[in-house]
């Protein structure tokens, strides 16, 4: 009785520092002089300990260097979610990146505004010349999109997608780099689909006015976070400037077919007899010219008073779930007075 009263009292104190870890407002990671603070939240706070209920998630990192000097170029931006949950693309209208840039932030949402799934910030540091590809800082729109096959090789490769808009606008042919295998011969790339994204729109007035739009591709992964966000960033030679700073906020509800749906949706994955658990909210890796740097972001969340646990069927826990189709050419399209209805 007295070892069973210990161990008690043991996982009673552990699942307390658990809930003060996951509790704080951001982490920092980082090697050498580089550091990324990293936050994230979810709103609301309360959630159902079974089934889900709609959502806002909150994702930010701040660049900076212990000793004041200019980081290096931030090349790539990974988010990795839990494996459940739910975030529901499908019944979006899809934004093509033509559709939104170069444009303002006025004119994206005029183009885009049904497929709109959120909001932010964004800033860098940005030399005065303003060649950079970015404007130092502005507001960040999210919209759901979808990125077609060529768009991603171009996109991985490090080149820039408005230099092939531009081609395409002026009635040229686009050269693909010949691949591997039985396609090599028409120098094409090898059969892939479109895939979904969240296309990060930001338009700023300094030092220039500039438009740019980053495309998160949604994928999995293998591990403990399978649904992944990927964003490739430009690469931009000398000092013209370099990121500092991202903020993103998804969340939106809207009707489709008359059905009340949600583009996130979450639970809280109490167990029988408790109310407040942590859970990891995601992993966020940025990586850099020659380094990455890493954080997981553990929160809490609180069931539903109303909501009681007695045995737990199967494993309700929070979390994204991603059902990603084989192709996207089945997406709605957008148009004009269309069924879909924000709330």
């Amino acid at each position: 009785m007295r070892h069973r009263s210990v161990w008690a009292v043991a996982l009673a104190l552990l699942f307390g520092v658990l809930l003060l870890a996951a509790d704080s407002g951001a982490e920092t990671a980082g090697g050498g002089n580089l550091r990324v603070d990293f936050s994230g939240k979810l709103s609301p706070h309360v959630l159902p300990r079974h089934g889900s209920q709609a959502v806002s998630v909150t994702i930010g990192g701040h660049v900076h260097t212990t000793d004041g000097s200019s980081p290096p170029q931030l090349r790539r931006i990974e988010l990795a979610i839990n494996s459940h949950g739910h975030i529901d693309y499908r019944h979006l209208p899809a934004c093509r990146f033509q559709d939104i840039q170069p444009s303002t932030d006025a004119k994206a949402l005029q183009a885009c505004g049904d497929a709109r799934v959120g909001e932010g910030s964004f800033s860098a540091d940005v030399a005065a010349s303003g060649q950079a590809p970015f404007p130092s800082r502005g507001r960040l729109i999210a919209f759901n999109g979808v990125l077609s096959c060529a768009e991603q090789h171009a996109l991985r490769a490090g080149r820039p997608l408005s230099s092939r808009l531009r081609m395409l606008r002026a009635g040229r042919s686009v050269a693909t780099a010949p691949q591997p295998g039985p396609n090599r011969a028409r120098g094409r790339f090898p059969r892939c689909h479109s895939v979904p994204v969240i296309f990060a729109h930001v338009y700023g007035t300094e030092p220039l006015p500039t438009s740019y739009t980053a495309p998160f591709l949604i994928g999995h992964s293998a591990g403990p976070f399978p649904t992944t966000l990927t964003a490739y960033l430009p690469r931009v030679t000398g000092k013209a400037g370099f990121i500092t700073g991202i903020e993103l906020s998804l969340h939106r509800t809207f009707r489709y077919h008359g059905e009340r749906r949600t583009y996130l949706a979450a639970g809280c994955p109490a167990p029988s007899g408790f109310s407040l658990v942590p859970y990891p909210l995601l992993r966020a890796t940025f990586t850099f010219a020659g380094k990455s740097v890493s954080a997981v972001l553990h929160r809490t969340c609180r069931a539903a008073a109303d909501d009681h646990g007695g045995p737990m069927k199967g494993r309700s826990r929070w979390v994204l779930v991603l059902r990603t189709p084989r192709s996207a050419r089945s997406w709605p399209r957008r148009r004009p007075g269309s069924r879909w209805q924000t709330e």
